[in-house]
């Protein structure tokens, strides 16, 4: 959960303190390039000022995770991210330290061609040596009711081989003009040929009821990727799942 409170009683400063989610990087689907992934569970300081370029944040983060013995200020994690926007292209520069982690660096892009949104995410890490860590490039496209959303990552922890994965999610909203959306989540690594793919639909043809069906199909050899991370807690490949709401007020 989130516990924090903000002050805005500086001109062009916010601070906002306490416990709480940030998230960086543009992947949904594949979020390597989020370096602030463990923020949840981290007591945050952060500072924003959003008329340096187009919007500078600098962070503290504590964790009793970070501290070899008692806390001390060179164990805390220190954050800081900024926009900029040159023509219809937006650049990010991101970097977060923290002694046991090493130094984190995110570079991203995003913009617009041919009405086509489009990104990446490029990081680096430095820690004992400098790594490619990964790289994430992706686009979402909208016709009418129908959405189409693409990522790609390449892995560049994976030792001695290359590591390639790509998401695909396809939603199309009352097909036929039917009171139902329907869709599909398709994830696959190159790097041991498993996957997951993910069809389902959301049903709402009377008042106040929806009613919503996935069946997630996972395949690959037993010790793959996506079969030892398969979210089911007894690892089944084929899963049905139904859940029915019901809502209104009174």
């Amino acid at each position: 959960g989130s516990l924090y409170f903000d002050y805005f009683g500086i001109t062009n400063l916010s601070i906002r303190a306490g416990q709480f989610e940030t998230v960086w990087g543009h992947g949904r689907i594949f979020t390597q390039s989020n370096l602030m992934s463990t923020s949840a569970s981290d007591l945050s300081l952060r500072l924003s000022m959003p008329l340096v370029l187009q919007g500078l944040s600098m962070f503290i983060l504590v964790n009793k995770g970070y501290f070899t013995g008692g806390p001390t200020l060179y164990e805390y994690a220190y954050a800081g991210i900024v926009d900029h926007v040159i023509g219809p292209l937006r650049i990010t520069g991101a970097a977060r330290y923290q002694k046991q982690e090493g130094l984190g660096t995110l570079l991203s892009l995003q913009g617009t061609i041919f009405g086509v949104d489009v990104f990446s995410d490029v990081v680096f890490t430095y820690k004992d040596t400098v790594q490619f860590t990964s790289l994430i490039g992706g686009f979402f496209k909208e016709v009418a009711d129908t959405k189409i959303y693409a990522e790609y990552l390449y892995n560049g922890i994976t030792q001695n081989t290359q590591d390639y994965s790509f998401g695909l999610v396809l939603i199309q909203k009352k097909p036929f003009a039917l009171p139902l959306d329907g869709g599909i989540k398709w994830e696959h690594t190159f790097y041991d040929n498993s996957g997951q793919i993910s069809p389902g639909i959301t049903w709402s043809g009377l008042p106040n009821l929806t009613i919503q069906a996935a069946f997630p199909v996972t395949y690959g050899k037993e010790t793959s990727r996506y079969v030892i991370n398969n979210a089911d807690p007894s690892k089944r490949k084929i899963l049905f799942a139904l859940l029915a709401k019901i809502e209104g007020s009174f």
